[in-house]
């Protein structure tokens, strides 16, 4: 599989003027005069050659290919996608997908790497832009065409399957496409390369679990470690990262009405980085699996690739990384517990994650829209935004206030990077 190259999904387009629909939990919009332009030299290409052409179809596969080529080109990458036609991925059509891509490679306009994929190999076919396309889109396209028209609230189940939106939902649309609308007046830059940011929130079950803001496709800046988004300008300015310090820490000792001590991760006996690792998991598992699991975390043969081959699929992906060689389940779980006796009811209780997501998304909730107001763009992360440094005194008050608006009154300490 190719590494530098972006997922083709069809909910990044072109677009022209955006078309307002009040209730929808899509953004639509006009097409653009480029896609428009391409698709009348595709249909004469058909009917000279006895096709036949469907142009609502290839309009929209026309519009997604466009869009994942500008975005690529500018991020030096290919495009990843599926010449299969035994599933279309999000209603894309594979023989729609490789029609437009052959009349653009007619056109000099992208080349392709076509996978012939068999039982021992899982490479998957890829394009990209050609010099001949990056000069034609360099002065007809701008940046802001490129369109996410994606679900902006989305409902899974336990096996990521897409559950219908209820009523109450529209309201939740509503907010994150004005919040969306407003960073787009924005210019998101990282390493000199533009960024495409559009939010969207993704729940579980329900309306009461989780809630994120999660960016969808494309490279997305959630993805990247601290040190690679340090790097992102905003408008031009550089910008800072403001983190609440053990947010789920602290969250857990609200809802039992005590306050968190400052630095929740000094537990003698365990380093800081062990801890973090080991609270997560903590939080969310059973004592009988949480101890299970950092054992086997902790034995040498289980620290590299070759050690771990030999696992069951479920067994390697609930390895905590980096803990210390040898470090016994029993101990861990003993410490964590008498570092935070008052929040040990919670632990390994069923959707406690989930709550805490859907706690922490409110909050974010709150200081986006509070700075939307004071015309701050903000890039959320989970218990992090991302500012431009000028902005970075106003948003860790709001971020203050946001927190203890929704944990009734209690603190939390703020780092800044």
């Amino acid at each position: 599989m190719v590494e530098d190259a972006i997922e083709l999904l069809p909910v990044w387009t072109l677009h022209g003027k955006a078309i307002s629909n009040r209730w929808s939990n899509r953004i639509s919009y006009q097409s653009s005069l480029i896609v428009e332009e391409f698709l009348e030299s595709m249909k004469k290409s058909y009917n000279d050659n006895g096709k036949r052409f469907n142009k609502p179809v290839t309009k929209k596969c026309l519009s997604t290919i466009l869009a994942h080529l500008i975005y690529a080109s500018e991020h030096n990458l290919r495009v990843r996608y599926s010449r299969s036609t035994s599933h279309t991925k999000g209603k894309m059509n594979a023989l729609t997908i490789i029609g437009v891509l052959d009349f653009l490679q007619i056109q000099s306009l992208v080349k392709q790497d076509i996978a012939h994929q068999n039982e021992h190999s899982n490479k998957q076919s890829t394009f990209w832009a050609t010099d001949q396309f990056k000069e034609l889109v360099k002065n007809t396209v701008k940046w802001s065409e490129l369109a996410y028209t994606g679900p902006l609230v989305v409902i899974r189940d336990e096996s990521k399957e897409m559950l219908p939106l209820p009523a109450q939902a529209k309201k939740v649309v509503t907010a994150v496409k004005i919040l969306n609308t407003f960073l787009k007046c924005f210019e998101v830059v990282q390493d000199g390369k533009k960024q495409c940011i559009a939010l969207r929130r993704v729940y579980r079950d329900s309306l009461e679990l989780g809630g994120r803001f999660y960016t969808h496709g494309m490279l997305t800046y959630q993805n990247n470690k601290k040190t690679l988004r340090s790097a992102i300008k905003i408008d031009g300015e550089d910008t800072c990262e403001l983190d609440y310090k053990a947010m789920h820490l602290n969250i857990l000792h609200a809802w039992k009405k005590v306050q968190c001590k400052e630095d929740p991760y000094d537990i003698p006996g365990l380093d800081r980085d062990t801890v973090k690792r080991l609270v997560v998991r903590w939080v969310n598992s059973k004592p009988s699996d949480f101890k299970r699991v950092v054992t086997m975390s902790g034995k040498p043969e289980y620290k590299t690739e070759a050690g771990r081959a030999h696992l069951n699929p479920d067994a390697r992906d609930s390895l905590i990384e980096d803990l210390p060689p040898g470090i016994k389940g029993e101990y861990a779980y003993s410490k964590l517990l008498e570092a935070y006796p008052d929040i040990a009811s919670f632990i390994g209780q069923k959707n406690i994650g989930l709550q805490l997501q859907y706690t922490d998304s409110t909050i974010m909730s709150i200081i986006l829209d509070e700075l939307k107001l004071r015309m701050i763009p903000a890039l959320p992360l989970h218990d992090s935004v991302i500012v431009k440094t000028s902005d970075a005194e106003v948003t860790e008050k709001v971020m203050l206030k946001a927190y203890q608006k929704v944990l009734n009154g209690f603190k939390i300490s703020i780092s800044r990077s």
